[in-house]
């Protein structure tokens, strides 16, 4: 647990440290050189998370997908494959065996990026629409590889990508007490979940029910959604697990950020 373990709250501090806490962060350092840009256009950070019934009881929990690939896109036209990480381990040549492919094509089939024709890669580009696929939930659909044919346009990266990892998110963060979210302080974090808890309890138990505190909690939602993701359905009050669409969350910039 995060809670406890020193090594897990060690490797959270140095992934923090890299993405936007500090001034040598990645999120920081763009800041500077573009001021007047909303970084949310350009640059989304997001985890895997998927949750199911344990055989055991029907209970639904959750877990982070782990995945130890890595893979990087460019343009469209050049794809990179491998295990690498970016530290001491792998680059230094004489620690863990790593290996990467690099598929540059050669092979181009029409397009759009940006709004505009564009000629990608048949490699690059099918491999980014099948990922995609998957994460958004849109894996089976006839009509994926035209939804997600141009990764810059609104429709796809804003109003589909952004929008399904918010909701998700939101939907994890409500259900789910000690999934790592937007809490500051562990302080916070034990709130969020003993208000969870006590929504549960009267959830349970309907009209009149007492929580873990013996506090009548009556008329709770199950879960309230957001309804101003551009592009989003509005989902009301009885939003569930069960509206949950492919595997993408936002990563959680500010947890324990405090």
């Amino acid at each position: 647990s995060f809670r406890t373990d020193v090594a897990i709250r060690y490797i959270m501090s140095l992934q923090y440290s890299t993405l936007n806490r500090g001034s040598e962060s990645v999120l920081s350092q763009l800041l500077r050189e573009f001021p007047d840009r909303d970084l949310w256009e350009y640059v989304a950070v997001c985890s895997l998370r998927t949750c199911a019934p344990r055989e055991v009881d029907g209970a639904i929990f959750t877990e982070q997908i782990y995945v130890h690939s890595k893979v990087l896109i460019v343009d469209e036209r050049l794809a990179i494959i491998g295990s690498a990480n970016i530290n001491d381990r792998s680059m230094l040549g004489v620690r863990d065996s790593e290996l990467a492919v690099m598929v540059t094509d050669t092979d181009f089939v029409d397009s759009a990026m940006d709004g505009r024709f564009f000629r990608a890669g048949r490699f690059a580009h099918s491999l980014r629409v099948r990922l995609w696929s998957e994460h958004l939930g849109l894996l089976g659909r006839a009509d994926a590889a035209v939804l997600l044919a141009d990764p810059l346009a609104d429709s796809v990266y804003r109003d589909r990508w952004l929008a399904t990892a918010r909701r998700n998110t939101d939907i994890y963060e409500r259900h789910f007490p000690d999934v790592p979210g937007e809490q500051p302080t562990l302080a916070h974090l034990r709130g969020a979940s003993s208000s969870l808890r006590r929504r549960q309890a009267a959830l349970a138990g309907g009209a009149g029910a007492r929580d873990d505190r013996g506090e009548e909690a009556t008329d709770v939602p199950v879960c309230v959604a957001d309804v101003e993701v551009h592009g989003s359905e509005a989902y009301d009050e009885h939003t569930t697990v069960d509206h949950l669409q492919g595997h993408v969350t936002l990563f959680p910039m500010d947890f324990l950020a405090q």
